[in-house]
This record gives structure tokens, sequence and C-alpha cells, in this order.
């Protein structure tokens, strides 16, 4: 048995991450960010926030809540057979978390989907809540990039100049449906500066 087709756009991003030691090597931000854009451009996407339900559903992942252990954050498989649930490409978020927690950590495993998966071997990925490996980190930074998009965060933050940066990371959760923790950082890699809660945006970085 096969493993389940993949759209034309699948392949030429995993392309992008041929030759790359994903266990023990940072991937570099600019192949992150064209990796994004193909899957943004390929699904319609140009307004916040990504939808990861939708796009699940898009690359014919079935997703599955359920009571998980309390160490693990989500499951991913792509396999031939069969795996779990009677299901061959599927990701398992656990229904104790929250939304926004399901919601990285479903972003999470299509990094590691798009970066690691191929379209003849089996994989399978547990989401440890203490996991750090390089390749946990490889999955989190694509996680950030994916929900947090370069062009459309930078069309975000150009309706929001002279704007105080605390209110601007508040709107931002609530618009990208993302932790305000993960939002700073994300921007200040963007911007290539660094935020200050009460100081007035000024634009600076938009265009860098």
């Amino acid at each position: 048995m096969a493993k389940l087709p993949v759209e034309p756009y699948v392949a030429q991003v995993r392309d992008l991450f041929q030759g790359i030691d994903l266990e023990n090597k940072l991937v570099d931000q600019d192949k992150l960010d064209q990796a994004v854009e193909l899957i943004l451009e390929a699904n319609k996407i140009d307004d916040p926030p990504v939808n990861v339900n939708d796009l699940a559903k898009r690359l014919n992942f079935d997703v599955y809540f359920l009571n998980l252990p309390q160490n693990i954050l989500g499951v991913m498989f792509d396999t031939k057979e069969p795996f779990e649930y009677h299901s061959q490409r599927a990701i398992v978020l656990g229904s104790q978390y929250d939304n926004l927690r399901n919601i990285g950590t479903a972003a999470h495993e299509f990094g590691h989907y798009f970066m690691q998966c191929n379209a003849d071997t089996d994989y399978y990925d547990t989401r440890h809540i203490e996991a750090d490996t390089i390749s946990e980190m490889n999955a989190n930074r694509f996680r950030d990039t994916l929900l947090l998009p370069d062009g459309i965060v930078k069309k975000f933050l150009r309706k929001r100049q002279w704007r105080k940066w605390d209110k601007i990371l508040e709107e931002a959760r609530e618009t990208f449906f993302v932790p305000r923790h993960l939002i700073r950082p994300r921007f200040e890699r963007i911007l290539k500066r660094s935020i200050v809660d009460d100081v007035v945006f000024d634009g600076s970085g938009l265009d860098g």
C-alpha cells in the first residue's frame, strides 16, 4: 500500500530542505520563509489567522482530540498502512489543552511533515513537552513562521504604526491566534529590532 498522495507544492517545499541534516543543524530562516510562502500561495491564504484545521484537511490529515499522557502535546504520523485509528496520515491533539496550544502543536507537526516526511518512508513523531532537540527546534521555528508569516505580519504592522507595542502585541494575539510569548520573538526577528511594551512603534524595520 502506498502513502497518501501529496499536492505538487508539498514536494516543492520538501525540496527546500533536501540535504540538510535537520537533526543537527538549524534551518536558515530564509528557507522557512520560502517554504511558508509556497504553502500560503498554494492555499490562497492572504490574511490572518492561518487556519490549521483547514490546512490539515487540505493535506489529507485526520485530526483527533484525545486525552493524552501528561508529558505529550501531540502525535503525528504519515504511513503506508493505516496506523492508529484506521488512519494513514493524522495529527492527534490533547483534548485537555486549550485551543492556542493545540494550534501551535498542529503547526509544529506540520513542520515535521513538510521538512522531514517523504513519499516512501513511514514517519512518526511524538511531541513531548520538554523536548529540546535540534529537530524539535526546527519544527518550532517552522510553527512560528507558519502562524506568523513575514508578509502577513508586515501588513498587520503597517496598519498599527504609532501605537504602543503592548497594544499591538495584544491585538496580534487576538488576530493571529498565537500566544503572546511566541509573538514577541517572531516580530523581533522580522523587524530585526527589539520591542519594548510602552514604546510607540514608529514603523522602523518594516522595509528591512
